[in-house]
């Protein structure tokens, strides 16, 4: 048999090689051996479904500092807000510490009236039992101009919610830098509603 396979021409040899190996692979495909390569390409399917759950976990976690950030900076202005609106502050705390600011800005404060009637005031609902009570307030002070803009400036610096409503401002006198100042504010206070 030796001598019919060495009679073959190197093209008939090839051919010959060729068949053999098809026949080897359809021997393997009737044993079961071919599936394997299928289920190489479904395991690379789940590998990439891996890696793209990877990469999302990833970029999750890449945006947790920022999500933490912005939680820390909301909670820092909450603790901010209950400091000036919360239960250490009162009108008549408020009312001292505007008092010493009119003086501060070298303001004359000639009347201060607070309306704490309940009919005039305002309470705003903040929801899980907290409101906010509005209370209004008419200062009339006399100075300058740049003294009053000053006192109105210094009034968002201080340790208490105010809101300017409305400002009047009259000279005093013709020829006089002096200026008669009707201020509306408004107070507020974090009260605990449940």
């Amino acid at each position: 048999m030796a001598g019919m396979f060495g009679a073959l021409t190197p093209w008939q040899r090839r051919l010959l090689a060729g068949l053999g190996s098809l026949l080897a692979l359809v021997l393997l495909i009737r044993a079961g051996y071919l599936p394997v390569v299928g289920r190489i390409g479904e395991r690379k399917a789940a590998l990439q479904s891996l890696r793209a759950k990877v990469a999302e976990a990833r970029a999750l976690i890449d945006r947790r500092p920022m999500q933490d950030a912005a939680l820390r900076e909301a909670q820092a202005r909450a603790h901010a807000f209950e400091e000036r609106a919360g239960d250490g502050q009162s009108v008549a705390r408020a009312l001292e510490l505007i008092a010493a600011s009119a003086k501060q800005h070298h303001l004359q404060l000639m009347a201060v009236k607070p309306r704490t009637d309940v009919h005039d005031q305002r309470v705003i609902s903040l929801g899980e039992g907290s409101s906010l009570r509005e209370v209004p307030l008419s200062l009339q002070v006399i100075g300058r101009y740049r003294q009053v803009g000053e006192f109105l400036g210094a009034l968002a610096q201080s340790p208490f919610l105010a809101s300017v409503r409305k400002v009047t401002l009259v000279r005093q006198q013709s020829g006089s830098a002096q200026l008669q100042g009707d201020l509306e504010l408004a107070l507020y206070f974090l009260e605990q509603t449940g």
